[in-house]
Parts: structure tokens; C-alpha cells; sequence
């Protein structure tokens, strides 16, 4: 499992040994409550954010809004980038670009920097969220999947809704930056349990979709913000009609893409 393994090659699930399976699903199970609680935990510290950075309410939402339109965009770029370099290895850059990221939200002092590191860790979470399921079905044989995914289903939504109790807990006791101190234990002991449990996988080369990736992120941030621009304001109105029409020209075009790539194969 150590060596030089062939392209293609997947490490079957029964020869890794247990403790490190185990070990691993740890790691990826830290993680995943660790990225979504993040999607929330930092929605009571806004009030606290907008006196301490001297910025407007308007411009301290852009905090949560930021982690959650660069995952929705990234999810799908990083998904075929794990293709293209291994699952292993994006997780193993993911989990530490998220974890930095969270110590670089600590030490802002700005608001800009807060939304740049805030968007650090989104291209982080997208990483982690790009590899979680398909390490665990490199991790479990088949018959395993039904506990392995319930246990994670479990992980992600604690972790959405523990969010803002967990926060609101921090801030009695500590200032808003420790809302984000938290990853970084968590994030280095989730990196070390990957690195050592995670089997090594060389997948086989394939063309990058650029055009998909692209595609689908526009579909994910366009549908996010109409979530986000609820109002009955008549320029809010004019965003969401503007966000549909975004999201089902890219779905259209997208349909357009697949359609193409799967003539040309047949064609193969």
C-alpha cells in the first residue's frame, strides 16, 4: 500500500488494516463536523464582528455569505480536480487550507481580511466536501456503505444545526475569534489521522472539464443567493429574477456540454 501503485488502481477495502480504517473515517468524520459547523457558528458573533471591525450589518452577513457561495462554486471544480490527482492528496491540501484559513480569520482585523479568509476557507471545505464520500467508499467495502454514510449524514447535520448553540457558548466565555481557534487542533489531528489511515490511489488521467466545473458553480452560486436576497424589495425582486434566469441558462448549457461529451464517446 506504501509502494508505487499503477494508475487506475484502488487499494481493496479489505486489505487496510483496521486500525487504520478506522483511524481514517475518524479524521473524515472530524472534518466534516468541523466544515459545517462553520457554515453557521459565526452567525450570533455578526453583531459583535460589526462593532469590533467598525463595519456596517450590510457588510459583516458577507462573512457567512462568502464561506457559502465559494463552496457551492468550488465543489464541483474540486471534485474533478480529485480525479485528476487523487482523492488522498486534495483532501491532504484541503484540510490544512481550511485550517490555516481559520487561523488567519482569528488574527484579522479588518473586515476584508475577514472575507478573504473566510473565503480561503471555503476553498478549503470544498476540498474536504469533494473527497469525504469517495474516500469512505475506498475506506468500506460495499455492504458497510448504509452505517458509513448514516454516521456521516449524522456528522453533517449536527453540525449545520449545533452551529449557532455552539457559538453562542464560545462567546459567554471568549471573544469571536475563537469560533475559528477551534479548527485548528482539529484541523491538524483530522490531517494526521488522513495521512496516516487515507490508502495512496494514482487515479487515471482524464480531461479536466473546465466548462462543467464552471457550469455548475454558476447553478450552485445562483441558486445560493436567491436563498440569500429574500426581500420584497423591488431591486431584490430584480436579483432573484436575474439569479433564475443565470442558474437555467447554465443548467441548459451544462445539459448541452454532457450531451456533446457523450456523442463524441460513443463515437470513440
Amino acid at each position: 500500500m506504501e509502494g508505487t501503485v499503477e494508475p487506475g488502481a484502488v487499494v481493496p477495502p479489505d486489505a487496510i488494516p483496521a486500525l487504520r480504517r478506522n483511524l481514517a473515517y475518524g479524521g473524515l468524520i472530524m472534518v466534516i463536523l468541523m466544515t459545517n459547523l462553520d457554515t453557521s457558528i459565526v452567525n450570533v458573533a455578526l453583531p459583535q464582528l460589526s462593532r469590533t471591525l467598525g463595519a456596517t450589518p450590510q457588510n459583516t452577513v458577507w462573512v457567512t455569505t462568502v464561506y457559502l457561495l465559494t463552496v457551492g462554486a468550488a465543489v464541483p471544480a474540486a471534485a474533478s480536480v480529485g480525479d485528476q490527482i487523487g482523492r488522498r492528496r486534495l483532501f491532504l491540501a484541503g484540510v490544512p487550507a481550511f485550517t490555516l484559513a481559520s487561523l488567519g480569520c482569528a488574527l484579522s482585523n479588518t473586515l476584508g481580511l475577514l472575507i478573504a479568509f473566510r473565503a480561503t476557507q471555503g476553498l478549503g471545505a470544498a476540498m474536504i466536501f469533494a473527497t469525504v464520500i469517495p474516500i469512505m467508499r475506498m475506506l468500506f467495502p460495499p455492504e458497510r456503505m448504509g452505517v458509513i454514510f448514516g454516521v456521516n449524514a449524522m456528522a453533517t447535520a449536527l453540525g449545520m444545526c449545533a452551529g449557532p448553540t455552539l457559538g453562542g457558548l464560545i462567546l459567554v466565555r471568549a471573544t469571536w475569534p475563537w469560533l475559528f481557534l477551534i479548527n485548528v487542533p482539529v484541523g491538524v489531528i483530522a490531517w494526521c489521522l488522513g495521512a496516516y489511515g487515507v490508502p495512496r490511489h494514482t487515479p487515471p488521467r482524464g480531461r479536466y472539464d473546465l466548462l462543467g466545473a464552471l457550469t455548475i458553480g454558476v447553478i450552485n452560486n445562483g441558486l445560493t443567493m436567491l436563498r440569500l436576497t429574500g426581500s420584497s424589495e423591488f431591486w431584490k425582486k430584480a436579483i432573484q429574477g436575474s439569479l433564475i434566469l443565470i442558474a437555467v441558462v447554465s443548467n441548459v448549457v451544462l445539459q448541452r456540454v454532457m450531451r456533446r461529451q457523450n456523442l463524441k464517446r460513443r463515437h470513440i
